[in-house]
């Protein structure tokens, strides 16, 4: 894999079941998806059409509606499980079954690392939403305060033109 154009170094690379595959779940599935330091090597959630699992199924991954599955065999080297299912006793039966060397993230951990990614994805959204409105009004700025009736043109000229004889503070 790689970064950038450079090589990612498979020892560097962290393999991840994620438990729980509703809002939350799909949020942490999209984001790992775009990052190529991570394999995520299941998806697991009861209900089969969960927005995660249409998520997981779409992008090749293997789902299944027990996590049991994964942790009989487990993948060499699975280093986490992200467990989003709000449910104690799932998080419980995880914690018992799941391979020794494996962290477990679950529970307020868990929606930490999901409201994160939230607000970094709207943050984006947003900064490429201004980004394309300060490109369409480059040319008119001022159009945006004022509008574009014949009046608020009239008013936008005045406007312009005391600005620009007004110095700068």
């Amino acid at each position: 894999m790689s970064i950038s154009g450079r090589k990612v170094d498979s020892r560097l690379i962290s393999k991840l079941i994620i438990i729980g595959a509703g809002k939350g779940g799909k949020s942490l599935i999209d984001f790992f998806l775009s990052d190529p330091t991570i394999k995520i090597i299941g998806v697991v959630d009861v209900n089969d059409s969960a927005p995660g699992m249409i998520s997981a199924r779409q992008a090749g991954i293997p789902t299944s509606n027990n996590f049991k599955e994964f942790l009989k065999n487990p993948e060499p080297d699975l280093d986490i499980i992200i467990e989003v299912t709000g449910n104690d006793g799932v998080q419980k039966q995880v914690l018992e079954q799941k391979p020794p060397q494996t962290r477990m993230i679950s529970g307020i951990a868990a929606k930490f690392i999901w409201a994160l990614l939230e607000e970094r994805s709207n943050h984006e959204y947003l900064k490429q939403k201004y980004d394309r409105i300060k490109e369409d009004t480059k040319d008119r700025q001022f159009d945006i305060i004022f509008g574009s009736s014949p009046l608020m043109k009239d008013v936008s000229n005045l406007f312009i033109k005391w600005h620009q004889r007004t110095p700068a503070c």
